[in-house]
């Protein structure tokens, strides 16, 4: 499960300069199966209606397919869903993140955990959506003005950024071979990694020239929106979700009940209540520790309506979305006097689209009851997943 790093502003881009060293360097195989072949479905599912992929995005997928010669790193390539949903920002990345999710589609997965996407930072068309890294580690970064202006520093090997330092480099550090990451790598797979990586990056060059009908790639390439506006974006959403947060009579009776809960260790660490809701359905608690059996919380009873009301609150507030299913009740170690990166003691992260019933030791609510709850508050469409399609097409028994 990719770690949720976003949450701890200052000890996550902290944490990626250090553990950046530490990254073992991807290597572009020079074979001729180098890339997965891309399915164009779910690169358009992850664009929320009514934006759409652009054209050049969809475009680099069937060139991938059909003719880029092996040696390119693009990490673990062009994102898919295998036909049930498409990976969406969501509140593992940061506090009620899902609420974030129609202005970012990830369209690459990267190996520390993080995802490349195109943000809708101020709207207009998919094709002048700048770039950005959401990183496992903690990095939120711009990379590049357009997707055409991504692809032409991938060409140029534009990897450097002069005003960022170390986190400059780790930023692109998936897009690059072992030489490139590690100038002490000398051995013969790494030049041949690089030598391989080079004339991938020429083929490129030569087809986005062709498709964007501008020579002059290094001017493609330049990046004009500052490198960290969505760092500025993610500050001002948890500012925002910490003072609802504050100003709620619900979360506030939330923390004092999970409070003397609170786990012991080193500080940042939790424990996880989980919460699975449908309908009149409601069981909150953990996993046994020896032995995946569900242990019942013994404050059930007085946390199910506060629980409740938040999720019909946040509900209200992003009627698409719906009502989520299972949640992670997260109860840290850490409180706001000691730790102030971290302003709550207790973070609800909300699964809409996750099916609880893979984690076969959780209670599964009824069919009826999650009918009954997507009937008084019905998705949309990009918020239904293949799960729920069946469980909402099977006739009631």
């Amino acid at each position: 499960m990719r770690r949720r790093a976003l949450l701890h502003v200052g000890a996550g881009l902290a944490g990626a300069a250090l553990l950046a060293p530490l990254l073992p360097a991807r290597r572009a195989r020079a074979e001729a199966s180098a890339y997965r072949k891309v399915d164009a479905a779910p690169l358009r599912r992850a664009f929320a209606p009514p934006a759409q992929a652009p054209e050049l995005l969809l475009a680099f997928a069937r060139w991938l397919n059909a003719e880029a010669p092996p040696g390119l790193p693009l990490a673990d390539g062009l994102s898919g869903d295998d036909g049930e949903w498409t990976a969406r920002f969501n509140d593992y990345w940061i506090e009620e993140g899902a609420d974030l999710s129609e202005t970012f589609a990830i369209f690459l997965a990267i190996g520390d955990g993080g995802d490349v996407a195109l943000w809708n930072r101020d709207g207009g068309p998919s094709a002048q959506w700048p770039v950005v890294l959401i990183g496992g580690e903690g990095e939120a970064v711009v990379l590049a003005d357009s997707f055409a202006g991504f692809l032409a520093r991938l060409a140029t090997a534009q990897f450097d950024e002069p005003d960022a330092g170390e986190a400059g480099w780790f930023s692109w550090s998936e897009f690059q071979t072992g030489i490139e990451n590690d100038a002490e790598d000398t051995s013969a797979e790494a030049r041949a990694d690089l030598a391989a990586a080079r004339r991938a990056r020429q083929a490129l060059g030569e087809w986005l020239r062709r498709q964007t009908g501008q020579d002059d790639l290094a001017a493609l390439a330049r990046r004009r929106v500052p490198r960290d506006a969505l760092r500025q974006r993610f500050d001002t959403h948890m500012k925002a979700v910490h003072e609802r947060q504050r100003a709620s009579a619900d979360w506030r009776a939330l923390r004092a009940l999970v409070q003397p809960d609170r786990p012991k260790g080193y500080r940042g660490s939790y424990d996880d209540l989980h919460v699975v809701c449908a309908d009149d359905f409601f069981r909150v608690g953990t996993m046994s520790r020896r032995g995946r059996r569900f242990v019942p919380y013994a404050r059930s009873a007085e946390i199910e309506p506060l629980i409740r009301a938040l999720r019909e609150d946040r509900a209200r507030r992003f009627p698409a979305h719906g009502l989520w299913f299972h949640a992670r009740l997260r109860v840290y170690t850490a409180d706001t006097a000691s730790d102030p990166q971290q302003p709550g003691l207790v973070d609800l992260i909300a699964q809409y689209l996750d099916d609880a019933s893979d984690m076969s030791w959780l209670p599964r609510p009824p069919a009826a009851a999650i009918r009954a709850d997507c009937a008084r508050r019905p998705r949309s469409e990009w918020w239904t997943p293949g799960w729920l399609k069946a469980v909402l097409a099977k006739p009631p028994s």
